[in-house]
């Protein structure tokens, strides 16, 4: 039965089905107890995918997908919260728990993640006993149990909404994306977020802008004032070009910021050539410069 389990949950060409799409429709088909059964092996097999380096950026497995679909099934919740009672101190099963938490639960629908609560729960306030575990994987082992507060706080909490604090807070992202839906509702977070735009590494970078690229009207006035505040950090103010450039429509917005971008081009400040700002600056104004130009004589 573990060969079995662990075949479906890799979602390889052995064992059940031959073929990915075998194997699904296999998984897919056992009752809610036989499936239950195969949870800890699919959330092993997605764990050691996801904390290795070479292939944590492939596709999930063919497991994980139907496992998000039946994760509300009585059985499977079961299945899910025992793995989430794991201790934190093991790797592995820090991992297994990272994995059911991240991949399934914080994946399901706010009503959905209501049936873990007890385990978001004991997992917000577990402790670490073991002072020798390294130091990496307490930092990791905290953060997990903080983000199962914050999560604990939003489901709490119908109108909570917040910018992300730190680079783990997904919680706060969803916040925005869920609940934030008009404008002047988006207005108060937008300084925050941009902020998140400094750097493309930083986790957030993408959920805050595509948050931002929501709402881009709200956008324009809080980064033509940090186009005059933050000269000389020539990497934020090339990726807050790049996303007007590619988020806000072309057009009266753009007029807003024209003399700040003309003033990249005339007098770089910092680190602003090492970023070649002036040359993206360039190409921003004959992009506006085009635009009015068909306008004008349209």
């Amino acid at each position: 039965m573990e060969e079995r389990e662990i075949s479906l949950a890799s979602g390889s060409t052995d064992g059940l089905g031959g073929t990915s799409a075998a194997a699904a429709t296999e998984l897919t088909a056992l009752n809610a107890d036989a499936f239950s059964a195969t949870v800890p092996s699919i959330l092993s097999s997605e764990s050691r995918r996801l904390f290795n380096k070479e292939r944590w950026n492939d596709s999930p497995s063919i497991g994980v997908e139907v496992l998000r679909s039946r994760a509300t099934e009585p059985p499977t919740i079961t299945a899910i919260a025992a793995v989430m009672q794991s201790s934190l101190e093991d790797r592995d099963a820090f991992n297994r728990v990272w994995t059911a938490f991240h991949e399934i639960i914080f994946k399901l629908s706010d009503e959905g993640i209501q049936y873990y609560r007890p385990a978001l729960e004991e997992l917000s306030t577990t402790k670490p006993s073991d002072p020798g575990i390294e130091a990496s994987h307490y930092v990791a082992a905290a953060s997990l149990r903080e983000t199962s507060k914050d999560l604990i706080r939003y489901l709490d909490n119908s109108e909570a909404v917040w910018v992300p604090a730190n680079k783990t807070d997904c919680i706060g992202e969803r916040s925005l994306q869920q609940r934030v839906t008009t404008t002047e509702q988006m207005r108060p977070h937008v300084p925050e977020l941009l902020e998140w735009l400094a750097d493309g590494n930083w986790p957030p970078f993408r959920g805050c802008r595509k948050q931002l690229a929501r709402f881009p009207e709200a956008t324009v006035e809080p980064i033509r004032v940090l186009m005059e505040t933050e000269r000389g950090d020539g990497g934020w103010l090339l990726n807050l070009l790049d996303f007007v450039e590619e988020c806000v429509p072309v057009g009266p917005l753009w007029e807003t910021l024209r003399p700040g971008v003309q003033a990249l081009v005339d007098d770089p400040k910092g680190d602003e050539d090492d970023w070649e700002l002036a040359d993206g600056a360039r190409r921003w104004l004959a992009t506006l410069d085009a635009w009015k130009a068909k306008t004008k004589d349209a």
